[in-house]
Formats: C-alpha cells, sequence, structure tokens
C-alpha cells in the first residue's frame, strides 16, 4: 500500500567475498517494525551488479569494469541515494570513492541508475569517456569521485564530481526521453575549454564544483518546457563558496562538436558566498515557495559564523526568490531577488548542511511550497530539524521555523522511548522530503542521523486550514468615553471572524465533525511590548481572556461574534495601541502514539492539526487621539523656567545669598504649541543632597506631582494637554540644614519635559541652570580673664630650681565665648589663639590641653610645658601663666 524508504549505508559490510566496509543499499517499508523482524524490516538491495551473482564472487570486475583489487573498500556506497518520487520512476544510488584498473586505481566514482524494482538500468562512470585524459591523474581526469551528490527526478539524472581536473570539480546529467525510441541527452563539464564558456574560464583547482547539484527553471532567458538550468555548488570557490548555474539545453544537434557541453551562461553568472570558509553552496535546494511558476533556490552555508547582539549563530540557509518573470539575455543578475538569509542557533549547530523541499506540507490553499532544513550538530550534537512555510514574496517568508515544528531528539524521545545513552545523535545529517509515503494527502519527511545508524520517518498529519480574522478594519477606540458602558468610559467592539478552508488535500468534514462546536475560540488582550500594559478587559468575562466553544457549521459558512471590551479609568497610555489575539484549537486534540514494534502503522486521518498561522490572528487596536487623519499626535511643548529674585552674573551662573526664608523658587510656564501632548511630564533634576524635596504651590490648571527618586522629580502636565494649553506653576525647594553649609557650593538644576506623542521641536523642551548659594551667618566672639589682674611677687626662682606648677606663679583662667547671631547655622568654626609666652625668660605657660579642636593651626606656636614640670591639678580650661 505504501511506497518504500531507499536508504544508504555508505560504512556497512556489503557481504561480498573480499571487501571491508563497500557499504549497503537498503529499501524499508513503511511498517511499524523496528527491529529485524524478516520481510518488514529493510532488504538489502543489489544495485551495483546486473547478475546478482556477481555478488557473491570476490572482486573483479564491475559489469565488464575491471576494479583495483582493493577498489570497493570504503568505496561509500550509499553516501547518495536519490529517487524520482514517483509511481514507476527511476532511482540512484552512488559510491564516489570507487577504484577502478588493477595497477592505478582511479577513484573514478560510480553511481547506478536503478528503475522503479530497483534493478540496475544502468551504471555512470562519466570521467572515462574518451577526450578526458587520466595519464596524470588527479591533476586530470583520473579521480573525479563521481557520485559526491546527485539527483533525479522523472526524466533527468545529474551527477556531481568535485575532483575532477585536481579538484576543480564538474557535473555530468543524462536526460531520459519519453519517447522509448529517442537517444538519451547527455551533458557534463569536463573537458570543456574555457574560451567555449568551459568553468575552468572561472573555476581553479580546489573548488569542488558537483559538491552539490539540483536542476529548476528560475527565469533565465532560455528557460523553456525543453530548456533548464542546472545549479551546482562549489564550496571552497574563493574560499568562500558558490553556485554555479550551467544551461541545459536539448536543443543541440546529436553527434555534433559541442552537443555533449555544459557550459556557464554567456555572462557567467553565479552567486557568492560572503564569509570565509562558510562553504556557502554546500546543500543547495529547488523549489518554487510561492508558486508563482518560477523555481527559487535554497544555499546552504553551514560553517557561516555570525555573533552580535542578538546571540551567537552557526550555519545559514540563503533563500533565492526568483523574480517571478522571464528575463531577457542581458538579464540575468535579475533572476533572483535579494536574498533572505535564515541563521541556525548555536555556533557548532551545522545549519545548513542539509535542505530538502517539502511540497505543500500544510496543505494551504495557496499551495505556497514548504522546505525543511538540518542543523545535526545542534543540542550537544544531537541534531535538530527545522520546518519553514513557503509565502508569496520574500517579505512575507516567516524566517523563524513553525513553532510547532521544530523537531529535536528530545521531543522524539517522548514519542519513541529508547534506552538511557541510545538516544540519536546527528539528528538532521541528511533529508530527504516531497513525497506522501503514506498516501493521506500530505507528503512525508525522511531524517538521516548517521552516528546513530538510525531513519526517522515523520508522517505528516491532515492539515485543516482555517481562517481566523476581526472585522473592524477601520476601528479606532474613542478616548473620550461612551456613555453606554456604566462601568467605565471607554468601551468598543470586537467581531471576531472564523472560517474553514474547504479547498486542503482533505476534506475538512470528512476529518472532523462540524455538526458541534468541535473548536475553542479564545479571544485575548496581550501586552504590546515587554513594559506596556494590556489596558482592556472582556465584559463577558471581565478579565483579559474569554474563551468559548465554536466551529460548529463553520465548513460550510463563517462563524461571527460580536465582543464587548472596556479600558478602566485607571489607564493613562492612550498613545500605545491595544494588541488582541483571537485564536483556535481543536477541542478534542489527541496525539497519536507510538504503535508497539510490530504493531498496526496509526492512521493519521484521525488526528488532524489546525494550520499553525490560519489559527491565529493577532492584530491592533488604536486609539482614536484626536491628532488629525493620521492619527498621528505632533505636539510642539515649550519650556520656560525663571529664577525670581535671583541675578545671573555674565558667566551664566545664578548668585542668590538666603537668610531666613532659606529656599530657592522656579517658576515655570509649559505650553503646547501642537497636537495633542499625551502623558506630558515635566522631570526636574536637583542637588538631593542641598535641598529637600519641592513643594508646588501657585500652580494652575493640571499639575500635580508625581514622585520622586534621587536627585529627581516628575510633574504629570496632563494627560492628554491640549493644544494651545498654557500651564503656570512654582516649585520651592527648601534648603536642607545639617548637610553640608559650605559657603557659596553650587547648585545644579536641570529640567525638561516630554510627553508619548512625536515632539515637533526639541530645542525648547529643557533647561539647566547653575545657583550659587551665599548662606549668611554673624559669629561674635568674646574673651574675659579670671582673675582680670594678676600681681607678681614672692621667692624669685630659676628653671632649675622649679619643680611644680605652683612654683611658677598664680593660675590664670581665659575664658572665650562664641555666638552664631544668624541668621544661618554654621559649623566647623575654627579658633585661632595667639600668645606671648616669653620675653627671655619664661612669663606664663599653658599648663592644660585645649579643649578645642583646632584646624590648620601652626603648632609651632605653642609651646606646651616647656619644662616638663609635674601638674598638680587638671583643669577644663584654657589656663596660662
Amino acid at each position: 500500500l505504501f511506497y518504500r524508504i531507499l536508504v544508504g549505508a555508505p560504512r556497512a559490510e556489503s557481504g561480498q567475498p573480499g571487501t571491508e566496509q563497500a557499504g549497503a543499499i537498503f529499501s524499508c517499508p513503511l511498517t511499524a517494525t523496528y527491529t529485524n523482524r524478516g520481510s518488514e524490516w529493510c532488504q538489502q538491495q543489489n544495485v551495483e551488479y546486473a547478475n546478482a551473482e556477481d555478488m557473491k564472487r570476490p572482486v573483479g570486475y564491475v559489469n565488464g569494469r575491471q576494479l583495483h583489487f582493493q577498489g570497493k573498500n570504503r568505496q561509500l556506497l550509499g553516501s547518495v541515494v536519490a529517487s524520482s518520487g514517483v509511481p514507476n520512476g527511476i532511482a540512484m544510488a552512488c559510491a564516489p570513492l570507487v577504484r577502478y584498473h588493477n595497477t592505478s586505481a582511479y577513484t573514478d566514482g560510480t553511481c547506478f541508475v536503478l528503475e522503479s524494482d530497483l534493478s540496475q538500468k544502468e551504471m555512470l562512470v562519466s570521467c572515462s569517456q574518451p577526450g578526458l585524459p587520466r595519464t596524470d591523474r588527479h591533476n586530470e581526469f583520473g579521480s573525479c569521485m563521481e557520485g559526491f551528490s546527485g539527483y533525479v527526478d522523472d526524466s533527468l539524472v545529474i551527477t556531481g564530481l568535485p575532483g575532477a581536473k585536481k579538484w576543480t570539480g564538474g557535473v555530468f546529467s543524462r536526460y531520459y526521453p519519453k519517447d522509448m525510441f529517442a537517444m538519451n541527452l547527455d551533458r557534463w563539464t569536463m573537458g570543456v575549454e574555457p574560451k567555449a564558456h568551459g568553468i575552468r574560464s572561472k573555476l581553479q583547482a580546489h573548488d569542488y564544483l558537483g559538491y552539490s547539484v539540483r536542476h529548476g527553471r528560475f527565469g533565465f532567458w532560455y528557460e523553456d518546457s525543453e530548456n533548464s538550468t542546472i545549479v551546482s555548488g562549489a564550496t571552497r570557490y574563493n574560499q568562500r563558496g558558490a553556485v554555479i548555474f550551467l544551461p541545459f539545453k536539448r536543443g543541440y544537434a546529436p553527434g555534433s562538436a559541442t552537443s555533449h557541453q555544459l557550459t556557464l551562461t554567456e555572462d557567467s553568472f553565479m552567486l557568492f558566498g560572503t564569509q570565509l570558509g562558510s562553504a556557502f553552496g554546500y546543500a543547495i535546494e529547488v523549489t518554487d515557495l510561492n508558486n508563482d511558476g518560477f523555481d527559487d533556490l535554497l544555499v546552504g552555508a553551514p560553517f557561516e559564523y555570525t555573533e552580535n547582539k542578538e546571540g551567537s549563530f552557526g550555519g545559514a540557509v540563503y533563500i533565492y526568490f526568483s523574480s517571478g518573470q522571464q528575463r531577457e539575455r542581458s538579464e540575468n543578475a535579475k533572476v533572483f531577488l535579494k536574498p533572505l538569509r535564515i541563521r541556525g542557533v548555536g555556533v557548532y549547530s551545522q545549519f545548513g548542511l542539509s535542505i530538502t523541499r517539502l511540497g505543500n506540507i500544510d496543505g494551504d490553499s495557496h499551495k505556497y511550497n514548504d522546505f525543511a532544513i538540518g542543523a545535526p550538530f545542534a543540542n550537544e550534537g544531537k541534531g535538530e530539524v527545522y520546518i519553514y512555510h513557503g509565502a508569496k514574496s520574500p517579505d512575507e517568508l516567516k524566517t523563524e521555523p513553525v513553532q510547532a515544528s521544530t523537531i529535536t531528539v528530545d521531543e522524539l524521545a517522548k514519542v519513541y522511548p529508547v534506552k538511557k545513552g541510545a538516544r540519536l545523535r546527528t539528528f538532521g545529517f541528511s533529508l530527504s522530503g516531497g513525497v506522501d509515503l503514506d498516501k493521506n494527502g500530505y507528503n512525508d519527511l525522511v531524517v538521516g542521523a548517521f552516528a546513530s545508524d538510525a531513519v526517522a520517518i515523520l508522517r505528516a498529519r491532515p492539515v485543516i486550514n482555517i481562517h481566523t480574522k476581526h472585522l473592524e478594519t477601520d476601528l479606532k477606540v474613542d478616548i473620550d468615553g461612551d456613555s453606554s458602558c456604566t462601568r467605565d468610559a471607554q468601551t468598543f467592539y470586537i467581531t471576531t471572524d472564523l472560517s474553514v478552508d474547504s479547498s486542503s488535500s482533505r476534506s475538512s468534514h470528512q476529518l472532523l465533525n462540524f455538526d458541534a462546536d468541535v473548536f475553542q475560540c479564545t479571544l485575548e488582550v496581550i501586552p504590546l511590548n515587554v513594559g506596556v500594559g494590556t489596558r482592556a478587559k472582556i465584559v463577558a468575562s471581565n478579565g483579559e481572556k474569554y474563551i468559548w466553544a465554536c466551529g460548529r457549521n463553520a465548513n460550510i459558512k463563517s462563524q461571527i461574534r460580536k465582543h464587548h471590551l472596556y479600558i478602566p479609568k485607571k489607564n493613562s497610555d492612550w498613545i500605545n495601541p491595544l494588541k488582541l489575539r483571537f485564536s483556535v484549537k481543536i477541542r478534542d486534540d489527541s496525539t497519536p502514539e507510538m504503535p508497539a514494534n510490530g504493531g498496526k502503522i496509526v492512521d493519521l486521518n484521525k488526528f488532524p492539526v489546525l494550520n499553525k498561522f490560519g489559527s491565529e490572528h493577532t492584530f491592533n487596536v488604536p486609539f482614536n487621539k484626536k491628532c488629525g487623519s493620521d492619527n498621528i499626535c505632533t505636539c510642539d511643548l515649550h519650556l520656560q523656567p525663571v529664577l525670581p529674585g535671583i541675578s545671573k552674573e555674565e558667566d551664566g551662573t545664578y548668585v542668590t545669598q538666603v537668610g531666613e526664608k532659606a529656599s530657592i523658587d522656579i517658576s515655570f510656564v509649559v505650553s503646547n504649541n501642537g497636537e495633542r501632548a499625551y502623558e506630558a511630564m515635566l522631570f526636574i533634576e536637583y542637588n538631593s543632597d542641598e535641598l529637600d524635596v519641592p513643594v508646588l504651590s501657585k500652580k494652575g490648571g493640571s499639575v500635580n506631582l508625581k514622585g520622586f527618586s534621587d536627585d529627581l522629580a516628575i510633574l504629570l502636565l496632563g494627560n492628554p494637554m491640549e493644544p494651545n494649553k498654557k500651564l503656570k506653576f512654582e516649585l520651592s525647594f527648601k534648603l536642607a540644614r545639617g548637610r553640608t553649609e559650605g559657603l557659596g557650593k553650587p547648585l545644579e538644576f536641570r529640567a525638561y519635559v516630554n510627553s508619548t506623542s512625536e515632539e515637533k521641536n526639541l530645542d525648547n523642551n529643557d533647561w539647566e541652570a547653575v545657583v550659587r548659594v551665599i548662606k549668611r551667618a554673624e559669629l561674635e566672639m568674646t574673651a574675659v580673664s579670671d582673675p582680670a589682674i594678676v600681681r607678681f611677687g614672692g621667692d624669685i626662682k630659676g628653671e632649675s630650681a622649679m619643680e611644680f606648677d605652683e612654683d611658677i606663679g598664680p593660675l590664670v583662667l581665659h575664658k572665650y565665648t562664641i555666638t552664631n547671631k544668624g541668621p544661618w547655622s554654621v559649623t566647623n568654626v575654627t579658633v585661632q589663639v595667639c600668645q606671648h609666652h616669653q620675653t627671655g625668660k619664661y612669663t606664663r605657660r599653658t599648663v592644660a590641653h585645649i579643649l578645642l579642636r583646632l584646624r590648620h593651626s601652626d603648632k609651632e606656636r605653642y609651646k606646651l610645658r616647656p619644662l616638663h614640670l609635674a601638674l598638680l591639678t587638671w583643669q577644663h580650661t584654657l589656663a596660662m601663666l
């Protein structure tokens, strides 16, 4: 009932006597058998010999061609397998390292073309043709490595030969006419002279042409139903890689000197990689992404590396949309539009190592073709595969993969549990798609994981295409309110529309019962961006989300539902639009389970899914801001502050002397000479270590203090601040006592106004001022002596005879009093006392430490206790003799 899968095992033991790891080809049925169980398991196929008995004999010849005695060891048979993917079509398997001639061991490589029953149709060894010398071995055509890449459709076979002419590379192609009596048409690049537009006119040794091959019709002037273009990757061209275009024309007369030539275009048109070592052209794929009748091109560069603020990326795929028209002979450069680039997450992922077309895997009504990209070393070497959908134009193609179709090894393990440590590695190293293996109307995908010797078959579930939208495309919410709502002032209505596309691959009514509400519909208000609130609620749920059953008869007619929404009064953001999402899912959204080994294969028609994009509609609802026909508010705020009673110096600074009032007053005038200014605010920065928080006074209009933070005060000026509105108010900043008392320390002010509207002129939106403050204080110092008169007398003693302080004479106390008569307080007051203590002989001397802390004192002026006499009494005063 189902198609079989052709699998290559290039390092397998073939079973032929005298060979080592010659490789093998297997034909695998689509069953739920996961281990070797007879006919239900993969069967090895003989593709190398027309006579199956030759496979049992030691190595000698292949279909009459002499092999080197070790020529099949590690020949990589199965490294390339390809199929036309149509009933009764052809297939191909290649061994690029097979070596012919018993003594010379030419690495010619070989591809085996197979009939639909996998019997051998013919064997291709292109570099053995006359006119291709091989005496100088790899420097000529003795190491072509044919079959390093390959392509097959219902009438054309293409092989890549990257080793030809010292690894300049080459391409061979053969066309099979529908007329069984007509001759095959062969075209090849090898041996074509540079002067005849041969590849060596632009390529040189080690460019690796033939690393990848495909075929299509893109819009070149010569293309028609008979003529097409072969594309091939040359991964080391200019060390960056390139894609080469080779016109395949069937119009040459058979037998002519040029009938076999596969040349460059007349202008040698190519596409070039941009990064050194990126291997641009490693994998290529051709498919019509937008169903315009012209093929588009996908090119992998798996070793391209990008690092920027978004992250680190390893590997890329470039998407070249055709321009969608047949170009003139001189317009080859206009055939493709500017490419899109898809990058792979993870430095070592090798995103783009494999690419395959999928066909219209989601069954969309536009018949856009989809594709898959492999990143076999993503997720620490486990590998991942990404699904992308075609689109009408490059602008509409989503460069992010379909969220539900990023296929990871960890997700597969949930469906098909494996033993610990046995999970797949290098998942996505090879891909093959575009064929409906189980005949359910949707193409399936086969994924290779060479490091695990495994193949995963991913069958596509039927897709129901639905369309979700809202009808009020010109709606603007009136911010001035609607009296019909008693709960809040601003209300509006949204009408949702749900319909089912009946033109899908399989009729939707065969997959779901639309006699009932088979879907669950959800309308929800979501944030527009990070930091922007939802700001609206749905009346039916009094919340931001409303869910209801839906879908009855949606395959016949649209389901329309009207929803009442309102804006809470606390909302202040009228500039940013509201964002809503209308989404639909299947109510009984069950998932198929993996059958047991040897069980019955699951009928996926019982498990349909909804199209990811059609089932979700996200849209914005703007506010009617009353700002003209464009609904874009362009205001013109003007800020005019004044420092009343404070003089301005020549250097632009302000100087003031503060007394008992001890505050700085700023008068503001803010005007709006444009359209509405939403969320208009004034911000003022000030020295919070010198000033207390400001006090708002003398205000006129809707001016309010919103709040404070370090060195910043915010004032609300209105939401909106209407056109031609003028606001006058004053802020008073009281100087903070007890923090710093520096005379003349400057205070810095900066004020600026803005809003969420567009500003017409920013030049008059801010203001700065520096104010030097003189803090005035009157200090008075008085002093008394106790006793007021001192009489000297008694016995006269010299210095050596003195033993105690009292031997010097009577004690004299000097008392000082310092008074601040205001109006401003001061700190760090310094008192300096000068005294004469010696006129030849000592007349007086300080006998106790001074209690005051003296700043900036010259300690040499003080001779404290020069004779070091014993102190009999302690005085907490300044005492002198």
